[in-house]
């Protein structure tokens, strides 16, 4: 799955989790987006989910639903989930300059000679090293995890600080949608810069090899050279040291016994050299020492930043979203009694209510709602006999948990249904769909904390829906309800 296409799945499941009343994408045709993609996957099926099939079946469903969906709302909203998008023209335009001015670095001279100390070699080579030497340590140091709340802040200051005015709805898809992309989009610009400074520095090399044959093609330079530091013997040492990889790669001698002559003292040269074999080794010393480094670290990054953006596309939780698609075409056709404490009962409340309920179970299943008053849970307790297996009970996750009354509640409820069923299973369902995009990551972290604390041991399993960081907060092992 290529990059723009992983950006349409995650627009279209950002859309499918904001909308959680099914207004801009109905229920009917999202189970038949996913009936007319799955192939041959199955929920339960542990062997044949691997990531590649996950990863096509999601890229057919997203590509079903562009041809199928047509609703200008839904159109509308899609278009908004954008991303920065980089531009050609600036990365050719900078690598256009940085051969320009590696052109003129070579600065020859206007007494056709070449001074082979003044040329900017050894800084290009010091300068290559340093820079390549931590971009290796840039590229092997493991990417900053960790929460990106503070971007959000910065690039959406209305829906992150809790203002009293609720978001708009395409707000909400819209800050779902930035919230998963994000860290991926932060990735692969970063690598991407990285590699082309990587280039425009072998470009720049480049433009250094080609001043040096263009200046040389139409006049005769002779190669000499001067130092208040090096005598003939260390000019010899330093010269054969340098190009001495250069030499080895092309089979050109360094012309060690010309280096005495060479020199410049008091303004004159006793014996100039000629300057091709210098310019080969120049060229040759740029191109084994910078330009191909430089490449191979492009190359490098790039194939770095395409495995540290599949790690952060795995951390999604695309298996499990994928699962959660399939049992909502599958199952046996179950009864779940669904008891609802302090929530609305509204047919908007109960469609996401069910829809959150059948993709753990299987789309089949019919769920049957029971009330229960605020104040009356003792009485709706002692009175309550269960009538199917499988019970969910509904908790607004706003509210805050009490131990003498969600925490026994549920206790009692599961008790009551495990005395019935052998195999009785309760689950706590926990709306957040009214504090979605209205309170900041702390705040949902701090509430989510408080209701595993507690629901541990008094329930089977703890769900979430209608908000992603609470949904990711709230899971609780099966290790933990025993």
């Amino acid at each position: 799955m290529n990059w723009h296409q992983r950006l349409d799945v995650l627009r279209w499941r950002s859309l499918e989790e904001a909308d959680v009343g099914g207004e801009l994408l109905s229920g009917e045709k999202r189970r038949e987006a996913t009936a007319r993609s799955k192939g041959s996957l199955r929920a339960d099926d542990e062997t044949s989910m691997s990531a590649r099939e996950v990863d096509g079946f999601l890229a057919r469903r997203t590509v079903w639903l562009k041809a199928e969906v047509s609703g200008d709302k839904t159109m509308a909203v899609l278009a908004q989930m954008t991303i920065r998008a980089g531009n050609w023209s600036v990365a050719v335009a900078g690598w256009l300059l940085a051969f320009v001015i590696g052109f003129g670095l070579t600065g020859i001279g206007s007494e056709r000679e070449i001074n082979l100390l003044a040329l900017p070699l050894v800084g290009l080579l010091l300068w290559n090293a340093v820079v390549m030497i931590a971009s290796v340590v840039v590229e092997l140091k493991p990417s900053a995890g960790g929460d990106d709340d503070h971007w959000s802040r910065f690039a959406y200051l209305d829906l992150r600080k809790g203002s009293t005015d609720r978001p708009t709805p395409a707000a909400v898809h819209v800050e779902t949608f930035q919230k998963q992309v994000r860290p991926m989009e932060r990735e692969r610009t970063g690598s991407r810069f990285r590699a082309w400074l990587h280039v425009g520095a072998a470009l720049l090399a480049m433009g250094s090899c080609v001043g040096m044959y263009a200046k040389g093609w139409s006049h005769e330079y002779r190669a000499v050279w001067e130092s208040t530091l090096l005598g003939p013997k260390q000019a010899e040492v330093f010269f054969s040291t340098l190009f001495w990889p250069a030499s080895h790669m092309t089979g050109i001698a360094v012309p060690v016994d010309a280096i005495a002559g060479m020199q410049r003292t008091s303004g004159t040269v006793a014996n100039s050299a000629a300057a091709l074999p210098w310019i080969h080794l120049y060229a040759a010393t740029l191109m084994l020492l910078v330009v191909l480094p430089r490449l191979l670290l492009a190359g490098w990054t790039l194939r770095r930043c395409e495995v540290r953006i599949e790690q952060q596309w795995r951390g999604l939780g695309w298996d499990s979203l994928a699962r959660r698609l399939l049992r909502m075409i599958e199952g046996g056709g179950e009864k779940v009694t669904a008891l609802l404490h302090g929530v609305a009962t509204d047919e908007v409340s109960k469609s996401r209510w069910s829809r959150a309920i059948q993709e753990r179970i299987g789309g089949m299943a019919s769920v049957e709602f029971q009330m229960i008053a605020s104040g009356d849970e003792d009485e709706f307790a002692a009175s309550w006999t269960p009538a199917t297996p499988l019970a969910v009970i509904v908790f607004q996750f706003a509210t805050t948990p009490e131990a003498e009354v969600q925490r026994r509640l549920v206790s009692e409820v599961r008790s009551k249904l495990r005395s019935r069923f052998a195999d009785g299973k309760l689950i706590a369902l926990l709306d957040a769909t009214s504090v979605s995009g209205r309170w900041t990551t702390e705040h949902i972290e701090s509430r989510s904390v408080l209701w595993n604390r507690m629901l541990a041991s008094v329930t089977d399993e703890t769900a979430c829906t209608g908000d992603e960081t609470a949904m990711n907060r709230l899971r609780v092992a099966e290790s933990e309800t025993r």
